[in-house]
């Protein structure tokens, strides 16, 4: 039996950002109720574990359990409307942001426990949570925050991913959907008896981020929805923009 997936990118959540977003997608959720939602990671922002800024007087007054909360605030403005008798298979893979934990505790172990990935949501509200870079299949779909195979099909590149939906699913050698990387990229690779798709689209959120500059943040934000998905090809898909599910359900 064909299902249909709603794939949520990276909203890189934070203290003081707009999540008005969450309610349209919510709304879209709601009237679609798909049988799978997968959220690609980078759902929490963790800014005051980025590395690149510690010190720095940008990192003034951030706090971990700041970031943390208003990740899962989120989590449940999402969720709140959902009706009780809608059970979707929920998937949450974690992603780099995500992964600063692991990072930090691993520069200061006396740590663990304090804090760390059971503080998330997610869990808790029965969301099947996949370690950061470990792939999972559904559908004959293979999904994971970025995909590391080089050309030469060696697991290398395990820093940035693949620099086009192209380069991804040739190297998957399968349907394969990834986050990261803002904007969206989408490839059909024909194959015998069918068709592999490979996507890459990592940013559903409404602020700006200023390590992009001004011309780095005009790319697309919004979620993707693939109707009938059954061994790894989908009868329709859609690139739903954030402009669009505000009309639509704002």
């Amino acid at each position: 039996m064909a299902i249909s997936h709603c794939v949520i990118p990276d909203t890189q959540i934070k203290p003081g950002v707009r999540t008005d977003h969450l309610d349209w997608i919510s709304g879209f959720i709601r009237q679609h109720r798909p049988g799978v939602i997968v959220q690609l990671g980078d759902w929490y922002d963790m800014v005051s574990l980025n590395s690149y800024e510690r010190g720095k007087k940008a990192a003034e007054g951030r706090r971990v359990d700041k970031d943390i909360n208003a990740g899962n605030t989120a989590l449940f403005r999402l969720m709140k409307h959902w009706p009780r008798s809608y059970s979707p298979r929920l998937v949450f893979l974690l992603g780099n942001h995500e992964y600063r934990i692991s990072r930090y505790l691993q520069d200061y172990p006396e740590l663990e426990g304090t804090i760390g990935y059971h503080q998330f949501a997610f869990a808790q509200r029965g969301w099947q949570v996949v370690p950061f870079l470990q792939p999972i299949k559904i559908d004959g779909v293979l999904y994971c925050h970025y995909f590391c195979r080089n050309a030469d099909g060696k697991v290398l590149q395990s820093k940035s991913g693949q620099a086009s939906a192209k380069a991804q699913v040739q190297r998957e050698h399968m349907s394969c959907t990834s986050g990261h990387k803002q904007g969206y990229d989408h490839h059909i690779h024909e194959v015998f008896g069918g068709r592999h798709h490979g996507i890459i689209a990592g940013s559903c959120y409404l602020h700006k981020e200023n390590y992009l500059t001004a011309q780095g943040n005009d790319h697309w934000n919004g979620i993707v929805y693939k109707q009938g998905v059954k061994n790894g090809d989908y009868q329709e898909l859609s690139f739903i923009s954030l402009d669009q599910l505000k009309r639509d359900f704002g």
